[in-house]
């Protein structure tokens, strides 16, 4: 279903065998196929859309048709309109289908619950992710090309750093840009 709601031209001939414009709810036994071909995931074996994508799920229990208006553009080019709160939980699905495959396959870090504890309790995530790590302040200052009363002003919140810093960082502690951004 991922595949079939983000890309139309998939969609329109799974709905209407690719013709005239339709509003259908969108149904398929391979809802899910080339979402995990993309991402080097076994396919999946199961019997719907809400076993794979979490964020479907709620749309299906309650009973939503998800449903889609197929337009054709001059040039030919086949569309899905779908309602914003579809697109949302289906955009929410998708990341979560490639998170947990990127977790599967050995890509993605998984904390445990006490670690989300710590992170949430940390004065800022550098802070959490260079405790993690075991490096110290200055170890993780050589390593990113600046001075240690910096990291304890980054780490402290006090101020922030340039994006090539803050780069540099999060390569020095082998985790991704975002992990280091703060919710506030």
């Amino acid at each position: 279903m991922c595949d079939q709601i983000l890309h139309s031209k998939t969609a329109s001939r799974a709905v209407d065998g690719g013709g005239a414009t339709s509003a259908q709810p969108l149904t398929s036994k391979s809802h899910c196929a080339p979402l995990h071909q993309a991402s080097n995931d076994p396919i999946c074996n199961h019997s719907g859309p809400s076993d794979c994508a979490p964020g479907l799920k709620q749309s299906v229990k309650l009973g939503k048709a998800m449903t889609a208006k197929f337009i054709t553009t001059p040039g030919g080019e086949k569309l899905a309109i779908v309602p914003a709160d579809e697109f949302e939980d289906m955009r929410d699905a998708l990341a979560h289908a490639t998170a947990m495959a990127e977790y599967r396959a050995g890509r993605r870090e998984a904390l445990t619950l006490e670690e989300v504890g710590a992170l949430l309790k940390a004065p800022t995530p550098l802070a959490f992710w260079r405790a993690k790590r075991g490096m110290t302040q200055a170890k993780l200052a050589r390593a990113a090309g600046t001075t240690q009363p910096h990291i304890a002003d980054l780490e402290a919140g006090k101020h922030g750093g340039s994006f090539e810093l803050i780069a540099r960082i999060a390569k020095a502690l082998q985790i991704k840009i975002d992990d280091l951004a703060s919710a506030e």
